[in-house]
């Protein structure tokens, strides 16, 4: 099957959904419980310094942390682009599939890309609200919630910073993904490791050539307009996170039933 055909993209992801929805269900159920217990305790601890109820800091104090760990799990995940693949069984059940390589990964990257990081979301919107309503039977902790500060926040936010903010994040959950479709074990900490290492190498020597561009531009007193350097920066990341998505698709063409202990090539 060479040509692309969307419907059966879409049979494939329906199919994914289906086999594994106990896993991601699991998941669901272990970001939500996580997030349940972290905003209990805080609102707990926070009865101490705010007896009077006012709730208000509390909730701006903690949406950073909310759309940091949004960031942080969409990020890693990443690195589970071919988890439904961990077995024998199952890579030889979904590469029997009938359906062409892009469409299986496209489908992959739909779940990843789009439904998780959806899935987080609504993880922590019913953890927030689950606390809030033991609080409302309970009375134990404060009243308040982090979901309204968080989506007041973003509400208020610059479309340039919303916008570098989330390509920044699809590009670092594109290393992940490169980094998921070619190691067979410990996916995220390998993919971890190997982008610490390329960082030490070759971070510094990127950072000093911008840094020299800028001082050159400021010394010929060359002015840099604040919109050519985001969209600059932002075509960077799309085309780089593209790239990446290339990378995990010509891997993930070579995976075999049989594969190296530790790469699928």
């Amino acid at each position: 099957m060479k040509n692309f055909n969307t419907k059966r993209m879409w049979q494939v992801l329906k199919y994914d959904l289906l086999i594994n929805r106990r896993q991601n269900l699991a998941t669901f159920a272990k970001i939500a419980l996580a997030f349940f217990i972290m905003f209990f305790f805080v609102f707990i601890v926070n009865t101490w310094y705010y007896p009077d109820g006012r709730v208000g800091e509390i909730g701006e104090d903690n949406y950073v942390m909310t759309l940091l760990t949004i960031g942080i799990c969409t990020v890693f995940y990443g690195s589970w682009i071919l988890r439904h693949m961990d077995t024998k069984q199952h890579r030889t059940a979904y590469l029997m599939l009938p359906a062409s390589p892009a469409e299986k990964m496209v489908a992959r990257l739909l779940i990843t890309v789009v439904l998780w990081p959806l899935a987080c979301i609504a993880a922590i919107v019913a953890a927030d609200m689950l606390r809030w309503l033991i609080h409302v039977t309970l009375q134990v902790g404060l009243n308040g919630t982090v979901t309204l500060p968080t989506l007041k926040f973003i509400g208020y936010a610059p479309w340039q910073s919303i916008v570098g903010c989330i390509l920044a994040t699809l590009w670092a959950q594109s290393l992940y993904i490169a980094g998921g479709a070619l190691f067979t074990r410990r996916q995220w900490l390998l993919t971890g490791t190997a982008l610490l290492i390329l960082t030490m190498m070759g971070g510094g020597m990127i950072a000093r050539a911008w840094e020299y561009m800028f001082d050159e531009a400021l010394n010929k007193g060359i002015t840099i307009d604040g919109d050519i350097v985001f969209w600059a920066f932002a075509c960077k990341f799309t085309l780089f996170t593209l790239l990446n998505y290339w990378i995990s698709y010509r891997i993930f063409r070579r995976t075999q039933v049989i594969n190296n202990k530790w790469l699928n090539v």
